[in-house]
């Protein structure tokens, strides 16, 4: 009897803790954000596109999700939350497709509002599964592998970019054997996959850098024979021909897109504090650009909440001023221009509020 009374108590008292933590967590004032714009029109496409993702990671943890024409999401993640959070909640979609997505080798991409996922199944057949999140649809293929293609054990697709009806992905074969990249086009009308053919990648690791249509711009890496290092080659193919961009061979570039009808490459190539740079590079003409972005007006801004992204031929930057204030720029490569800035202002200017990442959809 004295048992029950002690686990009646027990239970008692801790729904009552978590009724005063919900109590006090709720009663705390949340931040509110002004959108203040600094220069351009926010109702153009490539600003209307974006939202910001800012956490407040304070005693009351709370993710907000920001257009620039002022509407704000919330929602908030206390203990009972966290407590009954479901592990494949990572994206508004059918439980069997955060299911396929849940292991840690099966990378995603997101374009225009659809998510796309492969696997490899049993047989050595493929699966692909991609969500409209507009649309709430998802569709499911399973296609045989293009001939002479096997592989067993871990192996990561990496679905790089839609063009068209064709869905090119990207593979990594982690076989001691058979480690090795391969590059495929994935026909989702005809469901369909052929291997891309990039000449001079026999024998050696490459990374794509963009495609426009049939051209493909990707960069080689092989060892030096007797030398403690590496060597690095661009090219761009039509499926046809093949032409050396020697200009890039000595240059980091860590995001990048073929635009402007495969004419131009664009690529960050550096981001600090203060500023960040990339490159302009016409195919035609060889001519390659530097341009850069100071950030200097910002004095002790927080460079951990730094965000830089390029996507559909514009360059997205979000910067936490440290001043309660987070200045958002869209850029058009090309010319340097700032063709919007804006400022989204926290009225209570908490110190545990960051950045996240700007979200293009």
């Amino acid at each position: 009897m004295r048992n029950f009374k002690f686990v009646l108590i027990l239970t008692f008292v801790s729904f009552l803790t978590i009724g005063i933590y919900g109590w006090f967590i709720h009663s705390m004032d949340e931040s509110e954000f002004v959108i203040e714009t600094v220069k351009g029109n926010p109702k153009q496409q490539a600003v209307q596109s974006i939202h910001a993702e800012i956490l407040d990671r304070g005693l009351k943890p709370m993710d907000y999700e920001i257009t620039l024409n002022g509407r704000v999401q919330k929602t908030t993640h206390d203990f009972v939350d966290q407590l009954f959070k479901n592990p494949f909640d990572i994206i508004d979609a059918p439980r069997a497709f955060r299911r396929f997505i849940a292991p840690n080798s099966v990378n995603t991409l997101e374009q225009d509002g659809i998510v796309y996922a492969m696997r490899l199944q049993k047989e050595g057949r493929w699966e692909l599964q991609y969500f409209n999140q507009k649309k709430q649809r998802l569709f499911k293929k399973i296609v045989s592998a293009p001939a002479g293609i096997k592989y067993k054990g871990e192996v990561q697709f990496n679905p790089f970019q839609r063009s068209g009806d064709s869905l090119y992905v990207y593979v990594v074969d982690e076989n001691p054997t058979n480690v090795g990249n391969h590059f495929f086009k994935f026909d989702l009308k005809a469901d369909t996959i052929q291997t891309v053919d990039l000449p001079k990648t026999s024998n050696e690791y490459f990374n794509v850098l963009g495609i426009n249509g049939e051209k493909i711009v990707y960069q080689t890496e092989g060892d030096i024979n007797g030398l403690d290092a590496t060597k690095r080659n661009t090219y761009i193919s039509d499926g046809k021909t093949v032409q050396s961009l020697t200009a890039l061979d000595s240059i980091d570039l860590y995001q990048s897109e073929l635009i402007e009808d495969g004419t131009k490459l664009v690529a960050l190539i550096d981001a600090d504090q203060e500023r960040f740079k990339w490159i302009v590079y016409d195919i035609g003409s060889k001519k390659l650009t530097h341009q850069s972005n100071d950030f200097n007006k910002w004095q002790g801004a927080d460079g951990s909440s730094t965000y830089f992204r390029l996507e559909n031929g514009v360059i997205y930057t979000g910067l936490n001023t440290g001043t309660g204030i987070f200045n958002v720029q869209v850029i058009d490569p090309l010319s340097g221009n700032v063709i919007y800035e804006g400022n989204i202002k926290d009225r209570l200017k908490r110190q545990d509020i960051i950045l996240n990442e700007l979200v293009v959809k």
